[in-house]
């Protein structure tokens, strides 16, 4: 951010430095061609008089010229008089004017051949000045054309700056907006939090230990929607419509359209130049137009109507506004909006899953869709196709043919048919084609917004209580049950000790009586002995026989007693395990219960 400040600044300096410098060149440069046209005046001034003297003199010669003519008439009829041999006195007195007037026209043609001379070399001074102005005209345009270009970069420069500034502006409004204060807000949005907190930290591995899978990433999905649309103010107990379709259709100016009916200065919602820029934005019934945003963290804040004014289309072109911005929520005192909130979206006129998938998790919160297509397209396209069947084919649809002015009354009838076909071909239900333009009057549009009817919200708390109380029910009767198998077991091993016990018996039975035929002969000269009388031997290995035999049944007595031992174990453990979880659900449930009666005991009602 710094340097794009210090960026910013340095053009604006350079600018600035280039501007200076090319005024000054421009003054030096206008003054030499002023000293200069000054000085072709003042020649074209000397030319000029030199004329007028020529002139003159040429009009004096011309007169001289006349007279002398008609002085050497005279002269000459004289001269004929004269070599006839007639006598006539000789006019001495012409002669003389005759002789003047010769010698003033020789002063007139020396007086002119001068002023000729002259005249031609101010011809030269003034064909020289001529190509000098027009070599100074010349540099004075090629320098007007680098000022005009500079000037035009400034221009460009100071545009930029102040985008730039309008950017950073709107920045740092974003950046230190201070969080929503509202105490109620404040209070929803903790108390859902604490119960979304527990379904996901308790209640989930409660269900799950006693083999409950309800509670998957899917129903946590829902739990965070059930969250974030109870602190919705702008959406909860309202239909929500979403104005969506193709980007650059028309959807913004719709949306416009229907803020302004009722007030002309209401504050009008950006028109976004790209994709990438658009941002969602709720707009709701409200005392005052009032704006808040919701950032990437999840917090809520205000910015003020001059802020929220800022979101130009160069500001937008000029910032990654989805990561400062997630959706705006506006509010306006314009009583078309009661019970109805409009979602206006960004487009889906590209394939960018980005777009696709933030546009489609907010759709999915409206009550009806108002897909706008513009009738200079021609066409609902494969794209759009594409997004409605695979996201949006459970909310109510609507087509609005947006800029219909543009076209004939026939050539909306054939368009109209031909989106009906494509619906009708891909199998979409939708519920009505309307056609719209900034021309056309509201009433269509604003009786079936007012007729659309909210969908049932599905009470995701309601079903994950249920979903614990059949959960408790059913580990209470499998606790039952194992502690019926443990009884078993403890019966089983209590028959197999009896015959562990039989079958020592009998071992000690017979040792005794194999022991009681034996005799022990004790002598004074070799070794001792025992003894056993050939009539007493049968009974010995009588004795014998029936230990080989209990000896025999022994091993699998005790491996029957240890089996059933480990099983008793194990059984006693599930029991363990299973009342330990059974009754940690219980504290689990009673606390959930106490969380949700301290926030809507309607939820579980």
């Amino acid at each position: 951010m710094d340097y794009t400040i210090i960026s910013i600044t340095t053009t604006a300096v350079l600018a600035s430095a280039g501007f200076i410098f090319l005024f000054i060149s421009k003054v030096k440069t206008n003054k030499e061609i002023k000293s200069n046209q000054s000085s072709n005046e003042n020649s074209k001034s000397i030319k000029k008089k030199l004329s007028d003297n020529i002139n003159k003199l040429l009009s004096e010669k011309l007169v001289m010229e006349k007279l002398l003519k008609e002085k050497e008439r005279q002269l000459s009829d004289f001269e004929k008089v004269k070599q006839s041999g007639a006598k006539f006195e000789t006019d001495e007195k012409l002669i003389k004017e005759i002789n003047d007037l010769k010698e003033k026209i020789e002063d007139l043609e020396d007086e002119i051949s001068d002023l000729e001379k002259r005249n031609k070399r101010l011809k030269e001074e003034k064909n020289e000045l001529e190509e000098k102005i027009y070599s100074i005209e010349k540099g004075k345009n090629e320098l007007e054309d680098t000022l005009q270009k500079n000037e035009n970069k400034l221009n460009e420069a100071e545009k930029v700056n102040k985008r730039q500034q309008e950017t950073l502006s709107f920045i740092s409004d974003i950046l230190n907006a201070n969080n929503a204060k509202n105490e109620k807000y404040e209070e929803i949005n903790n108390k859902t939090w604490e119960i979304f907190s527990y379904i996901n930290d308790n209640l989930k591995n409660g269900l799950s230990y006693l083999e409950n899978d309800f509670i998957n990433d899917d129903t946590i999905d829902e739990c965070w929607n059930w969250c974030n649309q109870e602190v919705k103010t702008w959406i909860k107990n309202k239909k929500v419509v979403a104005i969506v379709g193709e980007f650059s259709a028309g959807k913004t100016t719709i949306v416009n359209r229907i803020l302004k009916q009722d007030d002309p200065n209401a504050i009008e919602l950006p028109v976004k130049s790209t994709e990438t820029t658009a941002i969602p934005t709720y707009i709701s019934k409200g005392i005052d137009f009032n704006c808040q945003f919701y950032s990437p963290s999840g917090d809520l804040k205000n910015i003020s109507s001059e802020s929220f004014q800022k979101v130009t289309k160069s500001v937008l072109d000029d910032i990654n506004i989805s990561s400062l911005v997630k959706y705006f929520v506006l509010s306006y005192k314009n009583e078309n909006l009661s019970n109805l909130s409009i979602l206006d979206t960004p487009g889906f006129g590209s394939n960018s899953e980005e777009i696709i998938n933030k546009t489609t998790k907010v759709v999915k919160e409206a009550d009806a869709l108002f897909w706008v297509v513009d009738a200079n397209s021609g066409e609902l396209n494969s794209s759009s196709v594409k997004v409605i069947k695979d996201n949006l084919q459970d909310i109510p649809l609507y087509l609005i043919i947006n800029k219909s002015d543009t076209k004939s009354p026939k050539d909306l009838k054939i368009l109209e048919s031909k989106i009906k076909e494509t619906l009708d071909k891909n199998k979409i239900n939708y519920k009505k084609v309307i056609t719209f333009s900034h021309v056309k009057e509201l009433d269509e549009l604003m009786t079936i917004l007012n007729s659309i009817s909210p969908k049932n919200q599905r009470n995701i708390i309601s079903e994950i209580r249920e979903q614990i109380n059949i959960t408790l029910k059913d580990s209470k009767a499998l606790l039952g049950e194992l502690k019926r198998e443990e009884k078993s077991l403890r019966r089983g091993i209590e028959v197999v000790k009896r015959k562990l016990n039989d079958i020592i018996n009998e071992i000690d039975y017979s040792l005794d009586d194999m022991q009681s035929v034996i005799e022990f002969k004790e002598k004074f000269f070799v070794e001792d002995y025992y003894k056993i009388t050939k009539d007493k031997y049968g009974k010995f290995e009588n004795g014998k026989e029936r230990i080989l035999s209990s000896n025999d049944r022994l091993p699998d007595s005790i491996n029957n007693f240890i089996d059933l031992n480990g099983s008793h174990s194990e059984m006693l453990e599930k029991i363990s395990n299973k009342k330990y979880f059974i009754d940690n659900l219980k504290d689990s449930n009673k606390k959930f219960e106490d969380l949700i009666n301290n926030y809507n005991p309607k939820l579980i009602s």
